[in-house]
């Protein structure tokens, strides 16, 4: 760039003198001039021998090495000697203190991520159901009665589950309360699938009379210890057998009974047609029987499904059979609706009214999730008591309690429907 006359540069402001020792070429002619051709034996004056090195100009800060170490220095001055900066303090991460919200594309303000909420926890609790099928058909040397196997091996430590389940809790207490409304004292009364024998325990200290039947024997072993720590021995009665065998028991326990209840046992049976013809030949005409059974539709299962990323789980249930996990095995169960159980109780039992258990509190399986935060999971049972019999809530819980009311006998043999059907 041209000086202007009469103006000197300041000193401070004028380049670098960087003597760099490189060839003196002519200069390039004007391209309106034309290229010089080489001639036979003559170099090319635009063209040196790649012998000849290239001509540059020495940048001091992109080619600092080719720089003299006296203009380096005016150049790039050394950085002023002093005690390095402390390294910036650490904050521990907590959850007690606010974290400043992150820019998410598109403009929208979201809150950074601390890990699953309550909502991806349930659903981190979520069985695979496609899975459990396979599971379910491929377990190794599964005993015929499967279920009865399971439970036999659980009969020792079953007790711990209401105490260390809070939903598991909450469902036996409102079945028993209901049981317990049902049947007054002195009433003769039928359990089937009884356990460990509370519930049937519970009725005795009440004056009702109960002979219960387990398919599992050492859940009844469990069941008679039970009653003969409490002295109730003569209040009521334990027995091994299956649910689908009531009509060959009715000479040996007796009939007819004034009711009857099954608590989540009756999903484990194939078949409810001879469970249906059995109690029918032990129960008195208009004597009530309750069960619970597995619902085909959960609300909350399927909500949690959908909010937590597991669409192909919400709908599950809807297949008639699948794999519930007692202790290390996976035994097949069966779900129902209202009106589906109605259907296989039909035409000897008539529905008179159905409740959730429960309906907003999330499935037993979601206990640990469900557990950990105390006041939501008050605020649910709270609703779910005022929810669970209205509708159409009380079709869509985990599982449903089904008041039926036996008729009255049809003439003839109360077997012969079964032996038509066998």
């Amino acid at each position: 760039m041209p000086r202007a006359p009469g103006r000197a540069v300041p000193r401070d402001r004028r380049e670098p003198d960087v003597p760099v020792r490189v060839p003196v070429l002519p200069a390039r002619p004007p391209s309106s001039q034309g290229v010089p051709q080489a001639r036979a034996g003559r170099p090319d004056p635009d063209h040196p021998p790649r012998s000849v090195p290239e001509v540059r100009r020495a940048d001091p800060v992109l080619q600092p090495s080719a720089v003299p170490p006296g203009v380096r220095r005016r150049v790039h001055p050394p950085a002023a000697r002093g005690p390095a900066d402390p390294p910036p303090p650490v904050e521990p991460l907590g959850l007690d203190r606010p974290a400043r919200p992150a820019r998410a594309r598109g403009g929208v303000r979201r809150e950074p991520h601390r890990g699953p909420g309550p909502l991806q926890l349930l659903g981190q609790r979520l069985p695979r159901g496609a899975r459990e099928d396979r599971a379910m058909m491929t377990v190794p040397s599964a005993p015929a009665d499967l279920g009865a196997t399971a439970y036999d091996e659980l009969a020792d430590r079953y007790d711990r589950i209401p105490v260390e389940n809070r939903i598991n809790r909450l469902m036996r207490r409102a079945s028993l309360a209901r049981i317990v409304s049902t049947f007054p004292p002195g009433s003769r009364i039928l359990e089937v699938g009884c356990g460990t024998g509370d519930e049937a325990l519970a009725l005795a200290a009440r004056g009702v009379q109960v002979v219960a039947i387990d398919a599992s024997r050492e859940m009844i072993r469990v069941a008679r210890a039970k009653a003969d720590r409490r002295g109730m021995d003569g209040h009521v009665e334990f027995r091994e057998g299956h649910a689908r065998d009531l009509p060959s028991l009715r000479d040996s326990l007796g009939a007819p009974f004034d009711g009857g209840y099954a608590s989540f046992s009756l999903a484990y049976e194939p078949d409810l047609t001879p469970v249906a013809l059995g109690l029918h030949s032990l129960l008195r005409p208009g004597a009530r029987f309750l069960a619970s059974l597995p619902s085909r539709l959960c609300l909350v299962e399927f909500l949690v499904a959908l909010g937590s990323g597991h669409p192909a789980v919400a709908g599950r249930r809807l297949s008639p059979i699948h794999g519930h996990k007692v202790g290390p095995y996976l035994v097949p169960i069966r779900t129902y609706t209202p009106g589906a159980f109605s259907r296989a109780m039909s035409p000897h039992f008539s529905m008179e009214r159905v409740e959730a258990l429960p309906v907003v509190v999330p499935p037993p399986y979601m206990n640990r999730v469900f557990a950990r935060f105390d006041g939501l999971a008050d605020a649910l049972e709270r609703a779910d008591e005022k929810l669970r019999t209205r509708f159409p809530f009380r079709f869509l819980g985990d599982h449903f309690l089904a008041d039926l009311r036996h008729r009255d006998a049809a003439n003839g043999s109360p077997l012969q429907g079964y032996r038509s059907a066998t």
